[in-house]
């Protein structure tokens, strides 16, 4: 059989180690990356051995990807990395999602709840009587519009004029977004960022025009990357708690592969960390 090349056709070996197929919008930024290492650090504790693909944030290659794994390969189990996620087919392989379930089965998913930190946050704000504006791009979408409500709801002042959306991504994207707000003819006492990515850029850029963060502008990131705390000043963020979201997914799966008691769901309340970028 080998020797006409037709061996692996017939021959069915068992790997002798469990394969996790993982699914993750990219790779390029820090919070996906760092996603990906807890996975496979949690992973290789049950003897595992993962197979990642990225998505670069496509709904279509994310189904793409799930109906590979389901019908064509020989994985155990998926995790899946996603914000938003339906299913269009029934699953054969267990599934397991860290984000959020739009519609569908899945066998596990545990989410993150952005709430809590964003409410503290508002809090602080509302204390310190300072005014709120926003820099994302265009997959922060969703914080935006919870942070308007929350703003709203708490009668903290958050102008149209304050919010900007960069085309751009990470740094570049920050720095960008904040040049267009710097030409309005107000600034926002304090500044919430997408991503922490977004706020760096920002920072960069009001250095260049000759402002301080945070006796000009206070500025907020979310994702609580391990740069932040490092940066000049040490950025607040919020943390989204993404390598406990990453365990807990990872315990799960193996837990349901090896017949064992799980929890399906599981949602991890958001923290903030005030650091000295939001002293006011």
């Amino acid at each position: 059989a080998k020797e006409y090349g037709c061996f692996k056709k017939y021959y069915k070996a068992k790997y002798p180690k469990t394969v996790i197929a993982v699914i993750c919008p990219e790779f390029q930024s820090r919070f996906y990356s760092d996603a990906l290492t807890a996975l496979q650090q949690h992973l290789s504790r049950y003897n595992c051995e993962i197979c990642v693909a990225s998505t670069d944030f496509s709904p279509k290659k994310q189904q793409d990807l799930l109906h590979y794994y389901n019908r064509y390969t020989t994985v155990d189990g998926v995790i899946c990395i996603a914000n938003h996620m339906e299913l269009e087919e029934e699953m054969e392989l267990p599934i397991a999602v860290v984000g959020s379930v739009a519609s569908g089965r899945v066998d596990i998913c545990v989410s993150q709840d952005l709430l809590p930190a964003l409410q503290d946050a508002v809090a602080y704000f509302r204390e310190k009587d300072a005014s709120i504006g926003f820099l994302g791009d265009h997959y922060t979408n969703a914080k935006l519009l919870r942070l308007q409500k929350l703003t709203a709801e708490a009668g903290v002042p958050m102008l149209q004029e304050h919010i900007c959306v960069s085309q751009q991504r990470f740094e570049a994207g920050g720095y960008e977004a904040m040049e267009q707000l710097l030409k309005g003819k107000t600034l926002p006492r304090v500044l919430v960022c997408g991503y922490d990515y977004l706020a760096m850029g920002a920072i960069r850029c009001l250095y260049d025009h000759g402002l301080s963060v945070p006796e000009d502008m206070a500025v907020l990131g979310m994702d609580n990357i391990h740069e932040s705390a490092f940066l000049n000043p040490p950025l607040s963020s919020i943390d989204l708690r993404i390598h406990e979201s990453c365990r807990l997914a990872a315990e799960a799966l193996m837990a349901k592969l090896m017949g064992s008691e799980y929890t399906a769901n599981q949602t991890l309340r958001s923290q903030l960390y005030l650091r000295r970028s939001t002293e006011l």
